[in-house]
């Protein structure tokens, strides 16, 4: 198809079906045009704030766990609620540095293990000002709780050298009620390492939902209450209800969990909508009464057949008719006299024609 062909021209040379496909298209493309240019939608938005990071005191020092350790954990307590965007972790940049794997658990109810697997990361690796870190994200981000304990379990191993394992920066000799522990899986299981936190940061994300006011229905026919369009936004839950003292919608919007009002937002609305009566149909014209119908004469088999009533000048025209189709008066001796020279005529020749034979 010429690309400067217009859409008509287009559905022009398609067949019958496709044609009915073509022009279904083009009317929902239309009507969401229509949509969407009387009510868009209100996307919610995210403000990253700071979550959980490792504390400043306590000694620096480094942990490069034994190769024969099958995996580490870094014990920590989430201090707020939100929804965990990534947590970064402080790896030593001597090279290689990239280990193998890690995950978050939560250790609700378990005493002496990292718990139950929340969620694996996804794991990437950024130098920064000298210093270099892991990235771990998490996808679908995952909501985290005040007060519960978490564990994020490391595989050192390298990608690169499986038999060595990766180096971490650590505050260690922190105090025994610290919310911070490092532990490690022996063949025995699992067992405390030392009072101590890896160099980390975690990003908490919070989604805040964007309410907008309702519309009112246009172009309503008489005699029907308009209704109320509400908008459309991520994250809310708009209902109405109409007030006929008030006559007006009233709206309300519920911001749905997993997002946040920003104590900005208008949670409630009055549409004014009221019924717009008809205008009254005028009085019809009177129609003049029929013509009453002639009666029907009886006919000599019992049946009657209407006649038309016939007007003076249909009658005189009638007559006139009638006597043009019949010899006048005068014309009757006329006729006759002829009539008579004839046979008198006819009478001499035979006469004559009889003496001439004697």
């Amino acid at each position: 198809m010429n690309s400067n062909s217009s859409p008509v021209q287009a559905a022009r040379t398609l067949p019958p079906r496709s044609f009915v496909a073509f022009a279904a298209i083009l009317l929902l493309a239309a009507l969401l045009t229509a949509f969407t240019s009387v009510h868009s939608a209100h996307a919610a938005y995210e403000s990253d704030r700071p979550g959980v990071s490792s504390p400043t005191g306590g000694s620096n020092a480094s942990w490069k766990p034994a190769p024969e350790l099958p995996l580490i954990a870094q014990f920590f307590t989430q201090d707020t609620d939100g929804s965990l965007s990534e947590i970064r972790l402080q790896v030593n940049d001597s090279l290689p540095y990239e280990f193998t794997s890690a995950a978050l658990h939560d250790r609700t109810g378990v005493a002496d293990a990292p718990g139950n697997l929340v969620a694996e990361a996804t794991l990437d690796f950024e130098t920064e000002g000298g210093e270099t870190w892991a990235v771990l994200t998490f996808a679908p981000r995952l909501a985290v709780t005040a007060g519960t304990e978490y564990a994020i379990v490391i595989d050192p191993h390298l990608v690169s050298d499986p038999g060595n394992t990766v180096s971490f920066p650590i505050r260690g000799f922190l105090p025994s009620n610290s919310p911070f522990e490092a532990w490690h899986e022996r063949p025995a299981g699992w067992s405390f390492f030392s009072s101590a936190a890896i160099v980390m940061t975690s990003t908490l994300v919070d989604t805040y939902a964007e309410t907008a006011a309702p519309a009112l229905e246009q172009n309503v026919p008489c005699g029907v209450l308009p209704g109320v369009i509400p908008a459309v936004s991520e994250g809310v839950l708009y209902a109405s209800t109409y007030d006929d003292v008030a006559k007006a919608w009233n709206v309300t919007a519920e911001i749905q969990p997993g997002f946040l009002d920003d104590g900005a937002q208008t949670l409630s609305w009055s549409v004014l909508a009221e019924v717009v009566p008809c205008a009254p149909n005028p009085d019809p014209e009177p129609k003049p009464d029929p013509e009453p119908k002639p009666e029907v004469a009886p006919q000599p088999d019992g049946t009657g057949t209407a006649q038309k009533p016939v007007t003076q000048q249909q009658a005189t025209a009638q007559l006139a008719k009638t006597g043009a189709d019949r010899p006048s008066a005068g014309a009757l001796p006329l006729a006759a006299g002829l009539g008579l020279i004839t046979l008198a005529a006819a009478a001499f020749g035979l006469r004559k024609l009889t003496r001439a034979s004697a």
